[in-house]
């Protein structure tokens, strides 16, 4: 008997401390993850926002991230340069860059950080080892297209997006890019230019910032310029003075055709005017790709229309898109189009 209890005894026990050391590890796995994630989104908005002595409470045995295999120091170096300790964020630089020599993230925050001082020559050279050791990075070559403006080579910078953007889409890349034909587009083929300031507009429509760099492109910084501010004069000046609002947003459409603030906002105005012929003249400018990108009341608007001029085959369908996308529609619109 007391045999068994010694026994029952000795395997509590040793269960007790498999479960701690499980425990522990399980703990320390999580604490890592976290720690991981909280790497990761350093490196994915450029935060290096830690407490001073993080990099001293991070295991040795912590990997670098993820397959990305950036080093631990090299993100460290660019939190102690943030902090303006300048000497240590480039030794903890150069130690990553020994750590992992081939993806360039070290020379990246070397670049950014030549720049930021108005180091032109380190600027460059650091950039072209970042590229050179990942020619296919869309930090890189955002890096890298800074280079060939201050150089006057866009011709190189837009080859390079040639490729780049073939094999990566990426919101940068053409950010970048845009950023750069807005001032250049006449140095290179325009209608090439063009092509792409349109396409970035399919590609990432729903981001005002890109609709305005490719209008710009498009159009001209100070024809976009004057039609945003010919369209804050018809909205503040709607109540008021309608023929004066109508007359500025006219403008605002003849001086960028395919702005879909000013096309909303003119349908707009005229449904509120009751003049429902011409909100079907704006929206018949439209085509079906541009009509799913209005908003779901600007719609509603053209519906309207459409039945106040006793042109259910051309409203109803418009009722029938809007419930085919999930988009709510008021109960007057679905009865008058009931059974259509």
């Amino acid at each position: 008997m007391k045999k068994n209890n010694f026994l029952k005894t000795l395997v509590i026990v040793i269960t007790c401390i498999i479960s701690v050391f499980a425990a522990l590890s399980n703990y320390r796995n999580f604490s890592l993850n976290i720690g991981q994630h909280k790497l990761l989104n350093a490196v994915l908005y450029s935060t290096y926002e830690f407490d001073d002595n993080y990099y001293e409470r991070i295991s040795s045995g912590y990997p670098n991230l993820t397959a990305t295999a950036i080093p631990i120091k090299s993100i460290m170096g660019a939190y102690w340069i943030q902090k303006d300790s300048i000497d240590k964020g480039l030794d903890f630089l150069r130690k990553g860059n020994r750590e992992n020599p081939y993806i360039g993230f070290s020379d990246m925050i070397l670049a950014n950080y030549h720049q930021a001082f108005g180091n032109q020559d380190s600027f460059a050279y650091y950039t072209r080892v970042a590229i050179n050791k990942l020619p296919n990075s869309p930090a890189h070559y955002a890096l890298m297209s800074r280079v060939f403006v201050l150089e006057n080579k866009i011709d190189s910078l837009s080859m390079m997006f040639d490729k780049i953007s073939n094999r990566v889409r990426d919101h940068e890349v053409w950010r970048v890019y845009l950023s750069a034909m807005v001032t250049n587009k006449y140095s290179l083929d325009t209608l090439k230019v063009k092509e792409n300031a349109l396409k970035a507009k399919e590609l990432f429509g729903e981001l005002d910032q890109f609709n305005l760099l490719a209008d710009y492109v498009l159009y001209g910084k100070d024809k976009v310029d004057k039609s945003i501010v010919l369209r804050k004069i018809a909205i503040d000046s709607f109540y008021t003075n309608p023929r004066l609002s109508i007359e500025a947003i006219e403008k605002a459409k003849v001086l960028v055709p395919d702005n879909l603030a000013n096309f909303e906002t003119s349908i707009e105005m005229y449904h509120l005017l009751e003049d429902y012929e011409n909100v079907i003249r704006v929206y018949d400018i439209l085509t079906r790709n541009q009509t799913l990108k209005l908003k779901s009341q600007v719609i509603e608007y053209i519906i309207i229309a459409y039945l106040n001029l006793n042109e259910f085959d051309q409203a109803c369908p418009l009722v029938n898109l809007l419930v085919y996308n999930n988009i709510n529609v008021s109960a007057s619109l679905l009865n008058a189009c009931r059974g259509y």
